[in-house]
């Protein structure tokens, strides 16, 4: 920890963030730089992209060190651009009342590529918008459900983030001025109002209120971190039953009661001095140098067309694209860019012979754009898996990749692999998961894959995700009904198939030391991580823990099971086996598998 003063103005990043510019293709030179984790491109020495790129990985690390590295794997490249002049910078600014908005840096996330745009004679804070944007992505890796005002409050206090000691040190949590002078000046929102913040609220939407929800959230989140003890293991604990589905309000009357503890932040942000984070970078990520990459004008006309399509930009777009394609006909992601920008896709030429490339991310872009385009002939998806392959042999570390590579190629066991590969390296990825449920099913591997679907329904990472497993769980067990209809297939001794059925269901194996039984889940009761799940076996209720959710493996043999399996009472009870090891109650359970009705 190290001590901030309340007012301390955050000066540091101008004199890092220094740009060296010339002016856009012609006399500029553009120059990219690849780091572990970022691809880092401007008009600027290779020197300076590399000390940028040594920044925004710094704040991973930092974001890796306070929560974890599985929060802060992206599954998609993330590209920073930086623009030396206004005038280069002006048709990517996001525009409101037919006039460009005044920003220092803008974020653009997209399905198969993250943009952090920075733009030029950015002030000493111009980045914590930045910052604060791709906070939520990290953290919607972990806790996407988690409250308004605590995603909100979170991404603001990793946003105030400092590169000191010539780049040896990062310091996350610096107070943050405008906060504390709108807290000041303002009059507050009321705890329950804070708390109750939706995305359509209009302390979340409207001008003054708006200021004063961020600042309060970001009060709170920053007592709640660096204050008394008692409210951090509190704050710990709420964090935790809200990620486990807990409901919000009353995740938080169980661990701060009906106290208002916006006194407590009222005397905290009074304080002369408010605590940050700091930690020493290593020496890989401090002395990381970057890998050089060139570009040439096309390179950057296409690299900057497909930012401008990503913003929702067609013309502007369009123009780069005509204007690489004239100096460079043969180039295939040329070609790609500008024909998928059209209106009728069916219109696509790629060149005959294309020219060579040495370049994984124009590899990826390429076969990215032409998948997401609808690719469906054969020609068309050789392209894209001639062009993943060259991609996946210099970065076989990006996830996505994978799951471009799977969704190309007509091999399902391949196909199985790289999506295993994927889901390893980002398994917050629900829709990865759903991917490799779908190619394990089409293997009929039906136990794999509802084994995989059980774990996206015991915890999903994305608001639609326990639907759609539930959705998919369903075609699964109707597929595997009609594959097993006449294998006649064995069941656990002393177990029965639904009655008057053909169909006989493989159920999941016992491992040593494990126990069965068959009964009713009557409820699932959550004490911040730790589970129990009650299940009544005869004419006795057992009573069985497990240390979360994430322990247990979930199964279905149902094609109608709908809705959440979480935290409260099953109604009406739901037919299942419960497997356990010896442990505290009755056991520790290890897997739920929900029966076919009777």
């Amino acid at each position: 920890m190290i001590a901030g003063s309340r007012f301390a103005t955050a000066a540091a990043l101008a004199a890092f963030i220094t740009a060296s510019a010339v002016a856009v293709n012609g006399a500029q030179t553009w120059k990219r730089v690849d780091t572990p984790n970022f691809v880092i491109i401007g008009p600027a020495s290779e020197s300076h992209l590399q000390s940028l790129g040594v920044q925004f990985e710094g704040f991973r690390e930092a974001l890796t060190r306070l929560l974890s590295s599985t929060a802060t794997t992206t599954a998609v490249p993330t590209v920073v651009i930086e623009f030396s002049d206004a005038k280069t910078f002006k048709p990517f600014q996001p525009v409101y009342n037919g006039k460009p908005v005044p920003i220092g840096g803008l974020f653009v996330p997209r399905r198969h590529v993250n943009y952090v745009l920075l733009a030029p004679d950015r002030g000493p804070d111009s980045l914590r918008m930045v910052f604060h944007e791709y906070s939520h992505l990290v953290v919607s890796n972990v806790a996407p459900l988690i409250p308004v005002w605590l995603n909100e409050g979170i991404a603001e206090y990793y946003s105030a983030f400092r590169l000191e000691s010539s780049g040896r040190k990062v310091t996350i949590g610096w107070p943050i001025e405008s906060h504390l002078v709108r807290l000041q000046e303002a009059t507050w929102l009321p705890l329950a109002d804070l708390l109750a913040t939706a995305h359509d609220s209009p302390q979340y939407n409207e001008g003054s209120p708006r200021s004063v929800f961020y600042s309060e959230a970001w009060a709170l989140v920053h007592m709640l971190l660096h204050g008394d003890p008692k409210f951090r293991t509190a704050f710990s604990a709420y964090a935790r039953d809200v990620s486990l589905g807990v409901a919000p309000d009353e995740a938080w009357r169980q661990q701060f009661g009906s106290e208002d503890v916006l006194n407590d932040v009222r005397r905290y942000i009074r304080r002369p001095t408010l605590q940050a984070v700091q930690y020493e970078l290593s020496e890989q990520i401090a002395h990381a140098s970057g890998v050089p990459q060139s570009m040439t004008d096309v390179d950057v006309d296409l690299t900057l067309g497909e930012v401008l399509v990503a913003e929702g930009k067609p013309d502007a777009a369009s123009l780069r694209f005509d204007r690489a394609v004239a100096t460079a006909p043969f180039s295939l992601r040329g070609a790609v860019d500008r024909g998928l920008l059209r209106s009728d896709r069916q219109l696509l030429t790629l060149p005959a012979t294309p020219a060579p490339v040495a370049d994984w991310l124009a590899d990826y872009m390429t076969a990215a754009a032409l998948l997401e385009g609808g690719a469906s002939d054969e020609a068309t998806l050789t392209v894209a898996r001639e062009a993943l392959a060259r991609c996946l042999a210099v970065r076989p570390d990006i996830p996505n990749a994978q799951v471009l590579y799977a969704s190309a190629i007509d091999d399902d066991t391949k196909a199985v692999e790289a999506l295993r590969k994927a889901l390893a390296a980002a398994p917050a990825r629900d829709d990865y998961a759903l991917d490799l449920a779908r190619a394990l099913a089409q293997q009929h591997d039906y136990a794999a894959a509802r084994d995989v679907l059980g774990r996206v329904i015991a915890r999903p990472h994305h608001p639609d995700a326990r639907e759609q497993a539930f959705s998919m769980m369903r075609q699964v067990v109707k597929a595997e009904e009609n594959a097993k209809a006449a294998a006649g297939a064995v069941r656990p001794s002393g177990t029965s198939g639904p009655r008057g059925s053909n169909v006989r269901y493989i159920y999941r194996d016992l491992k040593p030391g494990e126990q069965r039984a068959e009964g009713t889940l009557e409820r699932i009761d959550c004490a911040g991580r730790r589970v129990t799940v009650s299940v009544r076996v005869g004419d006795k209720v057992a009573h069985y823990q497990a240390p979360s959710f994430d322990a247990i493996q979930f199964l279905t043999y149902r094609d109608d099971l709908n809705g959440n399996i979480g935290c409260g009472a099953r109604t009406p009870p739901d037919r299942v086996y419960v497997t356990w090891i010896a442990g505290d109650l009755d056991g520790t359970v290890v897997a739920l598998e929900f029966l076919p009705k009777k």
